[in-house]
């Protein structure tokens, strides 16, 4: 269906189904935005589109406001030097609540320039402290990329 703009809006339809602000609301999970919104600050259409909950998996707090972000931050550097393609995502889902929340999320970031390809898959359960999964020297050289 289209909104009132005419453009296509998932929301719209009831065959599609999404988690809401309410499945979120006390779950203990952040909404972990796949693609992130800063990464289209100079367009504020395509910036809207990022706020939507098919663009985003349940993330723990520290995930989602630690590990995760200095990846993002660190992967929009690079995109400021070279064409980068970047899939990501969560597997092994488990239901909790209202939440699909999945027990691992993954980034994979391809080069455009020689198609190098990065990729990184950590821990998300509720049981394993992100201490226990967080990169460490060993990821930066896995990486090959300086994190701070």
């Amino acid at each position: 269906m289209r909104n009132k703009n005419g453009r296509l809006d998932v929301n719209d339809r009831p065959d599609i189904q999404t988690a809401t602000k309410k499945d979120y609301s006390h779950s203990g999970y952040d909404i972990g935005h796949l693609a992130n919104a800063e990464d289209f600050a100079s367009d504020c259409a395509k910036e809207r589109m990022t706020f939507v909950f098919y663009n985003a998996l349940p993330q723990s707090p520290d995930l989602n406001r630690g590990v995760w972000k200095r990846f993002e931050t660190t992967i929009r550097k690079w995109s400021q030097k070279d064409h980068l393609f970047i899939v990501c995502g969560g597997y092994s889902f488990q239901k909790k609540g209202s939440l699909y929340v999945p027990t691992r999320c993954f980034k994979v970031v391809q080069r455009a320039s020689d198609g190098r390809i990065l990729f990184c898959a950590f821990s998300q359960t509720a049981r394993t402290p992100l201490s226990k999964t967080s990169p460490s020297r060993n990821w930066r050289k896995f990486w090959d990329m300086p994190f701070r």
